[in-house]
């Protein structure tokens, strides 16, 4: 088995196609299908049944695609550990993150200092809901999380350090809802009062609001289902529904338009109506790319002390 052959097989899976996979490997797909057909014959069993329209994984490929997963990650990290010893400019670091983390982090600002202080590491960036973030370092695709602490808690392998202890959550009201001219409410209030405006599902801002719900042992009609937060600001604020969201993403001269079309922010009662933002990674992972963004948050000890 061979480090290459692995690589086709993580190629395939992802593709679902040998044609793309080998495009993607800078490969002919003839050489391609020679190595897996090759590893077929190591391990005594088919790793892939194409079909008329895609390619899939067998019980025997489903079981290896998690390893090869494991040992390209290892490998890769192997790599970029000896050549950042040898002072070499081939480090890299992997981040996902979440709307809710970019706004109230200013991350931008913080990833432009790591980029200017750190020119020879390899930045790449991806942002996408919790959960999908989890399952990429999990899978060995990022190297850093940054995101709320969900109602789940933290993932089984996973370290987490807090950040922002308290991003509260508000309600985003429509000048004409009957709670405008409330100060505070809680989530049985607007649910009688209004339709919502909501995050699309398996995010950890929808799922921090579903469990408000159903702690308050109530059921929301939900009109609308966005994926930018800021546009659920906006929708509320024409008088489209009310919305739950980040109390950062309220304030800011680019919400001036919330006062100007009279909706107003509320405050929320409930005590769910918070988020924790902060770091998750794997507690073995020690790449100097990581330790060097978490130096610049000044979040290193907390890990060392954990682990």
């Amino acid at each position: 088995m061979e480090v290459r052959q692995l690589e086709y097989v993580v190629a395939i899976a992802d593709t679902k196609s040998f044609t793309r996979a080998a495009e993607r490997c800078h490969t002919a797909q003839s050489a391609l299908s020679h190595q897996i057909a090759r590893l077929e014959g190591q391990l005594g069993s088919k790793i892939f049944e194409r079909t008329s329209r895609s390619v899939v994984l067998t019980e025997a490929g489903q079981v290896l695609l998690p390893y090869a997963r494991k040992i390209l990650n290892e490998v890769a990290d192997a790599h970029c550990e000896l050549m950042e010893l040898d002072g070499a400019a081939n480090g890299r670091l992997r981040l996902g993150m979440t709307q809710t983390a970019v706004r109230v982090l200013d991350l931008v600002s913080i990833l432009g200092r790591y980029s200017r202080e750190q020119p020879e590491i390899e930045l790449s960036l991806m942002s996408g809901p919790t959960a999908e973030l989890f399952g990429l370092i999990a899978r060995g695709q990022l190297d850093l999380a940054i995101t709320d602490l969900g109602i789940e808690g933290v993932p089984h392998s996973l370290e987490f350090l807090e950040l922002v202890d308290t991003e509260r959550l508000v309600a985003v009201v429509p000048r004409d809802n009957p709670l405008a001219r409330r100060k505070r409410v809680d989530i049985r209030e607007l649910v009688a009062a209004s339709k919502f405006v909501d995050f699309r599902e398996n995010t950890g801002l929808r799922n921090r609001v579903d469990e408000m719900c159903r702690v308050a042992d109530v059921t929301r009609e939900i009109s609308f289902e966005l994926g930018e937060i800021r546009e659920m600001v906006k929708f509320a604020a024409h008088g489209l529904g009310v919305a739950i969201v980040p109390k950062s993403f309220t304030q800011g001269p680019d919400c001036a338009f919330i006062t100007e079309l009279g909706a107003r922010v509320l405050s929320l009662q409930d005590p769910l109506a918070r988020l924790s933002i902060g770091v998750f990674t794997e507690s073995h992972r020690t790449l100097p790319s990581v330790w060097t963004f978490l130096r610049l948050l000044n979040v290193t000890t907390h890990f060392e002390t954990a682990n």
